[in-house]
């Protein structure tokens, strides 16, 4: 009994502890419930907290200060570049310093600015259009940046017109300025007119006159014709506005200064333009300048022979050969004035361009004639030189072997070698041979020479025997050794 009184009173203790733990553990899971919601609720507000605030993130270097750091980089060695190439031109300040000097010192820096490229333009351009800046940094910068060798940079334009426009700039500048333009054909030849009417400086004048003749633009005519007929003007600068007239012509084909030319070719006592005048009209190629050109000839206008063999190259009149064959024949002319004139010299070298068989026995009579009067058979020998013809090489052959020719004896030699025909070649080597014996410098030199020219190998050995034993003129030797490399094919 006692027993089981024992074990009611455990199991009763038991029970109460159980139900003691059980609301206990209720009561605990119930705070810890509050507990943890209101952690919830707090980590819900700290959310909204955090999405009101802005977001803060490392800071990211962004596309637009990369680009500025790279402008700055290119600015600070591109003005660097233009620095040292100032201290350069400045050297021109120096005595016996001159621009070729100058551009070679500068052209590494060039090459410098050439790798970084485009880029550099906006800053080379305010560099030109910096009047404070050395005058030729500005020139050298200019062509630069437009050159197709350069930057062909075409933004720089429209600064260098306003340089071209602007009579305050330095006169170099401009000068530079206007016919770097004009090369490139990006500056109308109508501005280039309208400075040209209100320039009064000489040498902007000069260029501005170039740089139409680089246009080369119909328009510029009228204003070049009115230069050329202003007897008020230099007469260089008259002579050059003629060339560009004649330049301009012969590129379009507008040959609507013929006459106006002509007109001053028959007015005209400055030798200036009379000489650019007849020069344009020899090149032309106009019928209309035939017979003014012959006129002048004929007065012993030696200018006036060569613009007349200009045009009997392209224009076979039967005139222009006439007259040039008249020329040469003063040669044999019993008026000492005519035989000592340049007239035959002249007419023997133009009719040796145009090329006319007709031309080939007035050329061997006044060779013959001439005999006696020295130097002057050398004149019609140079004519005669340009007519590979069996009369002609028959003619020097004979005068080759003549004693009388001994003075001309070398150039005979090397007319033959011009001419070029094989035939001669055994007689050559005899006149060589000859001439090592003999120790004459002049006909070693001709007839060696002349062998090399014609290029027959048979002449091989006796060429090399006058290397080794004749008497030379040391250049002359040289250009010998020169042709007979080729000859041979390997060095000698």
């Amino acid at each position: 009994m006692v027993n089981i009184m024992k074990k009611e009173l455990v199991f009763s203790g038991l029970l109460i502890l159980a139900v003691c733990m059980f609301f206990g553990c209720g009561q605990q899971s119930k705070e810890l419930e509050a507990n943890s919601n209101e952690l919830q609720v707090e980590s819900e507000e700290q959310k909204i907290e955090a999405k009101e605030q802005p977001e803060i993130q490392p800071k990211k270097e962004t596309n637009q200060s990369k680009s500025k750091l790279y402008e700055k980089k290119i600015e600070n060695e591109v003005t660097k570049i233009v620095a040292t190439m100032e201290k350069y031109c400045r050297g021109l300040d120096k005595p016996k310093v001159d621009r070729l000097a100058v551009d070679l010192i500068i052209d590494p820096e060039l090459n410098k600015l050439l790798k970084i490229g485009t880029a550099s333009t906006p800053i080379l351009i305010e560099v030109v259009k910096d009047k404070k800046r050395y005058w030729y940094l500005r020139v050298v910068l200019s062509k630069f940046v437009l050159a197709e060798g350069g930057l062909n940079d075409k933004r720089i334009v429209e600064p260098l017109i306003d340089i071209v426009k602007d009579t305050n700039e330095h006169k170099i500048v401009r000068a530079e300025a206007s016919r770097t333009l004009a090369k490139n054909n990006l500056i109308c030849s109508d501005l280039l007119c309208q400075i040209l009417i209100t320039e009064t400086d000489e040498r902007i004048r000069t260029d501005i006159i170039r740089s139409l003749c680089e246009v080369g633009d119909e328009r510029a005519i009228k204003p070049l014709l009115e230069i050329l007929n202003n007897k008020d003007e230099d007469g260089l600068t008259r002579k050059l506005a003629a060339w560009s007239l004649g330049d301009i012509g012969f590129r379009t084909g507008d040959k609507s200064m013929v006459e106006p030319l002509i007109e001053v070719l028959k007015t005209t006592k400055d030798g200036d333009v009379y000489v650019g005048v007849v020069n344009v009209l020899g090149w032309l190629k106009d019928k209309r300048a035939i017979e003014p050109l012959i006129e002048e000839v004929k007065k012993g206008n030696m200018v006036a022979v060569e613009a007349l063999g200009d045009l009997g190259k392209d224009m076979k009149d039967d005139r222009i050969i006439e007259t040039l064959i008249e020329g040469v024949l003063w040669l044999t002319s019993e008026d000492k004035k005519k035989q000592n004139s340049l007239m035959p010299r002249e007419g023997a070298e133009a009719l040796g361009k145009i090329g006319d068989t007709r031309a080939i026995e007035p050329l061997i009579e006044a060779f013959k004639h001439a005999e006696d009067f020295g130097d002057r058979r050398s004149i019609a020998l140079f004519g005669l030189s340009k007519f590979r013809d069996e009369r002609v090489i028959k003619t020097l052959e004979d005068a080759l072997v003549d004693p009388k020719n001994e003075r001309i004896k070398g150039d005979l030699a090397l007319v033959l070698g011009n001419i070029g025909d094989k035939k001669t070649v055994d007689l050559l080597i005899e006149v060589l041979e000859e001439a090592i014996k003999n120790k004459d410098k002049k006909v070693t030199y001709g007839s060696s020479f002349a062998l090399c020219k014609i290029g027959d190998r048979r002449a091989i050995p006796y060429i090399e025997k006058a290397l080794k034993k004749g008497k030379w003129i040391d250049y002359q030797k040289e250009w010998v050794v020169e042709e007979l490399k080729k000859l041979r094919g390997k060095d000698y």
